[in-house]
């Protein structure tokens, strides 16, 4: 099969460090299971390392990771600080993509003290009611996109209005849409309601696509039903916007390895050319995330 033998880099990966860092999404869980992760209590039990990661990635022939924020504290920069001590190990290339909550008085600051991590690249945040049109957002996102730093959305596609009309203002921004724009409602309206949202954010040249999140937006997967979500977002954005993700440990509650996942991922990407292979597996992300 073609492309097989490619290296790729996992845009999407957790680490949990309790002892030294805020989790309160894994501290506070309760039932009933109902929300977009279902039963995750696995995945709240134990720490989740560097070295736990490698274990599976590494059959998969991951060559360079990016870590999205996970912790929740008073300082977002202690988590990208403690990442940065993981990529200093030297064991795998790593870029952090960490927190900075844009529209706070204090984001000049926090965006000073993530960049002493030399491999901070960008932020992930969910914005507040102001949305998207908030002055104060506004004049935090200018910040970051002055200094040349990537802005992933963690929204699902029903509230992406606001990520298209920063894309629009802000040219220069570079903006990933995470986890396939989360498409939850699983039904034929659902997604082709999905499709639509996507289609209108594929229009700008500086969005970005994030194909992760296939079996946590899809709990009862298949291959097929991976393989139509990720194709969706090929034709959407092209072989030049999309870049791939695991999103361990969260996907792996919902069934296979990490290494099945990246099997599907390369046999869904197969009919493409190698080039068209290699910069959805490597070459996009490599650039995006200045590796």
């Amino acid at each position: 099969m073609a492309g097989t033998s490619s290296g790729w880099v996992d845009t999407h990966v957790h680490f949990f460090n309790r002892k030294a860092l805020t989790y309160s999404w894994l501290e506070t869980i309760g039932e009933p299971w109902t929300g977009i992760l279902g039963d995750y209590r696995p995945i709240t039990l134990n720490d989740y390392t560097l070295d736990d990661y490698l274990a599976e990635a590494l059959p998969s022939r991951v060559t360079k990771i990016v870590h999205a924020e996970a912790a929740f504290g008073s300082d977002p920069a202690m988590e990208s600080a403690w990442i940065q001590s993981l990529a200093d190990r030297g064991d795998i290339p790593i870029a952090i993509v960490g927190h900075a909550a844009l529209d706070a008085p204090e984001v000049a600051a926090t965006l000073d003290r993530q960049g002493e991590n030399a491999g901070f690249r960008g932020i992930r945040m969910l914005w507040g009611a102001g949305g998207a049109d908030s002055p104060s957002l506004r004049a935090g996102f200018k910040l970051l996109v002055d200094r040349d730093l990537c802005f992933e959305d963690p929204f699902a596609w029903e509230n992406l209005t606001g990520v298209s009309a920063l894309a629009g203002a802000f040219p220069t921004a570079r903006i990933v849409v995470g986890h396939c724009g989360m498409p939850m409602k699983r039904d034929p309206e659902g997604l082709a309601a999905w499709r639509g949202a996507m289609r209108r954010l594929g229009q700008y040249d500086n969005i970005y696509c994030k194909i992760s999140g296939v079996h946590m937006t899809d709990h009862h997967w298949t291959y097929q039903s991976v393989k139509d979500t990720v194709e969706t977002v090929i034709e959407t954005f092209g072989c030049n916007r999309c870049f791939f993700g695991s999103n361990w440990p969260v996907d792996s509650l919902y069934g296979g390895t990490l290494k099945d996942l990246v099997d599907d991922y390369r046999r869904i990407i197969a009919p493409y050319s190698q080039d068209e292979q290699d910069a959805m597996l490597s070459g996009n992300a490599s650039r995006f995330y200045r590796f």
